[in-house]
């Protein structure tokens, strides 16, 4: 599995997971998980409209297949999902099904760390199967 951020660490870290597919005749799950917004301010409180989620959904979608569409693994052995929900919950679940998680690491350090913590380490904390992160290259912004 490679979960996908949009991100070119994502992207990265898509490649890595491709070869590893590619070699072994594995299926590769492509999953994108869009985190609903809500916004809480004194009695007031913001939450994303279904059918705004719906149209991110299916645009993430797209997006996935298009990634997907370059990639040596087989077509017919991707499988392509869109979840919603807390990134890290529904990526550890998504774990539940595979023997390993390709994913990227942003590599944040200290105060932004500390605030939004790391989705990578999260995973690799609560997955049910063997997690290989993927660094961003050396020098890369």
């Amino acid at each position: 599995m490679a979960p996908i951020d949009f991100s070119e660490q994502s992207r990265a870290a898509l490649r890595e997971a491709d070869e590893l597919a590619a070699e072994r005749g594995a299926e590769l799950l492509l999953l994108h998980v869009h985190q609903i917004v809500e916004v809480a301010v004194l009695d007031f409180t913001y939450v994303e409209r279904p059918e705004a989620v719906g149209e991110v959904c299916d645009a993430a979608e797209a997006e996935l297949r298009r990634w997907s569409a370059d990639l040596r693994t087989p077509a017919e052995r991707i499988l392509v999902r869109v979840a919603t929900g807390s990134p890290v919950d529904e990526i550890v679940r998504a774990t539940r099904e595979c023997d390993l998680v390709v994913m990227a690491t942003h590599g944040r350090t200290g105060l932004s760390h500390f605030l939004m913590g790391s989705v990578s380490e999260r995973v690799v904390q609560g997955a049910a199967c063997t997690v290989l992160v993927v660094k961003r290259p050396a020098g890369a912004a």
